[in-house]
Order: structure tokens, then C-alpha cells, then sequence
């Protein structure tokens, strides 16, 4: 979304922070039993100039270092400051439960209470909570605040089986495409989607096939057998309400232990409800990981 983003508005890198302090893996290129090159990953800065109103862009591409994450948030924000830079849009992607047919959500956290009123007037979700680990995008957020720079930090659902999907489809342009719909409101600019909707069509036509695979390979994990609903073989109505509190027992074991939940899943198809319960099943992982 960052490279579709500095495309678009033909942005040019003007520094960089060295990779080699922070442990990121450099990548080798082999060509007939030879190494020709030596590849770290580039953590660009790159400049816009709004040539319509005084708010300038500066957008920053990088690798999530292995180490020293504090000391690289902090060397991101100095170059923000030296620029004066008043606030920082920290955007990614969140593993969800939802479907690659669902529109993905964005989820917003900011560092300054006041923004949250701000975040009504866009089609964001500010009502996260969450207490852990914080991926780069978190520390920023916070680190940004300490320094009494304004944040908003927004990351948008991807199906969890996208990851098989090859590059770039696998980055879910669908959810670039939501993000980069409430920046460009956000910072009223004129961004071309068209490109970014023909890869969301491509994705679109892979994710279906990858999910069918799924499917079929679940069914064939359990034999095969696809079970009417319960309700239609138990014969009487105390049996259906065995089944229901059977699979409520299930779901609060998933939702204690997500280790179950595969448990859950199998129980489901067997019964023939899982259709009936999807929602419910795959929001046990909708994690809110800012």
C-alpha cells in the first residue's frame, strides 16, 4: 500500500535508515552456483509536495527491524521532527476471521484523546482495546506520543488464508484499498485506485480458489461425509436441544482455549451447521492486535 501510495503521487526518496544496526536479514542472489549480490532491506524516506495547499507528505517504507524496534521508532521520529511533521498515519494489516467476499474493517487507534472525536466522520472503527506486545506501528504510536506528536494508526482485516496467496496478492490489496480510501480523505488527496481494483480483482478470483481448496481439504480430513443439520436428524426436540448446548459448551472451550477451536470446526461440519455459526466461529479470531 506505501509503494502503490509513493507511486501514485511520484514521491522521491530523499534518506534512509541503515539496516545493519537493527539485524535484518540481508538476502543473498545465486546464479549458477555464484553469489552476485549482497541485498539488505532499504528502510526509505520519501518527500511529496502538495502543490494545492501548505500540508506536504512524508512517506516512510521499511522492514520491521529484529532487534532495537525503540531505538528504530525513535530514529523514524527524529527525522518527523526535524521536518516538523504535526501527525503520523502508522497503517498495516490485522489477521481476521472474515472472508475474502466481506469488506474488511479499519480499525483506528490514536495517542491523543481529542482524535477519537475526529475519527467519527470516517468510516473507521475507534473502539478498540487490547494490553500486549505492540508490532512497529504500535511503538510509533506510542513513542510519537511521548514526543507530543499526533497519531492515528490504522490497520484493516485480512483474511487469515490470504498468507498463501502469492506476492503482491498476498499484501490483500482489498484491505490497501480500504486504508488508503479514508487516507485520502484524511489528508483530502486525489489517489488513481484503478490499478489497485485490478489487483483486487485478481485476488478476488485467487482467494476464492484458495478458499475452495480449503474447504475440500477439510472435507476430505473428515472423511468425506458432509452431515445434515442436527435438527433435522434428531427426531425429537430434546435432541436438538442437547446439540445446542453441546455446541455452546464447545464455543466457550474456544473461546478459553483457541486450541479447540479446531474441535469446534469439525463438530460443526458434522452436524451440518456450520454455515449457520460461521460468523460466530470466525470471529474467535478476530484479534484486536494494534
Amino acid at each position: 500500500m506505501v509503494t502503490y501510495l509513493k507511486d501514485k503521487l511520484g514521491a522521491e526518496v530523499f534518506c534512509e535508515i541503515e539496516p545493519y544496526e537493527f539485524s535484518m536479514s540481508p538476502e543473498i542472489v545465486v546464479k549458477r552456483s555464484v553469489i552476485e549480490a549482497l541485498r539488505f532491506p532499504k528502510n526509505e524516506f520519501f518527500s511529496w509536495r502538495n502543490e494545492t495547499s501548505p500540508d506536504d507528505l512524508i512517506i516512510f517504507r521499511g522492514t520491521h527491524p529484529v532487534s532495537k524496534a525503540y531505538d528504530f521508532a525513535n530514529l523514524i521520529l527524529d527525522v518527523a521532527q526535524e521536518f516538523d511533521v504535526r501527525r503520523i498515519y502508522p497503517v498495516g494489516g490485522l489477521l481476521s476471521g472474515i472472508s475474502h467476499t466481506e469488506k474488511p474493517k479499519v480499525l483506528a487507534v490514536t495517542n491523543k484523546t481529542e482524535l477519537r472525536t475526529y475519527l467519527t466522520d470516517f468510516d473507521v472503527e475507534a473502539s478498540v482495546n487490547y494490553q500486549g506486545h505492540p508490532t512497529l506501528n504500535g511503538l510509533l504510536l506510542g513513542v510519537a506520543q511521548k514526543r507530543n506528536i499526533e497519531g492515528i494508526l490504522m490497520v484493516a482485516e485480512v483474511p487469515f488464508y490470504i498468507a498463501r496467496l502469492p506476492h503482491p496478492m498476498n499484501r490483500y490489496p482489498k484491505s490497501s484499498k480500504a486504508i488508503l480510501l479514508v487516507l485520502a480523505e484524511m489528508l483530502n488527496l486525489e489517489i488513481d485506485l484503478s490499478g489497485m481494483e485490478r489487483l483486487v480483482k485478481r485476488t478476488e478470483e485467487q482467494a476464492g480458489k484458495l478458499y475452495q481448496e480449503l474447504y475440500d481439504q477439510m472435507i476430505k480430513e473428515m472423511g468425506g461425509i458432509i452431515y445434515q443439520r442436527a435438527d433435522a436428524i434428531a427426531g425429537t426436540e430434546d435432541a436438538s436441544e442437547l446439540t445446542r448446548h453441546r455446541i455452546e459448551e464447545l464455543f466457550r472451550q474456544a473461546e478459553r482455549d483457541r486450541s479447540k477451536a479446531l474441535e469446534l470446526q469439525r463438530e460443526l461440519y458434522r452436524l451440518g451447521v456450520f454455515e449457520e455459526y460461521q460468523d460466530r466461529f470466525f470471529n474467535l479470531f478476530r484479534k484486536q492486535n494494534p
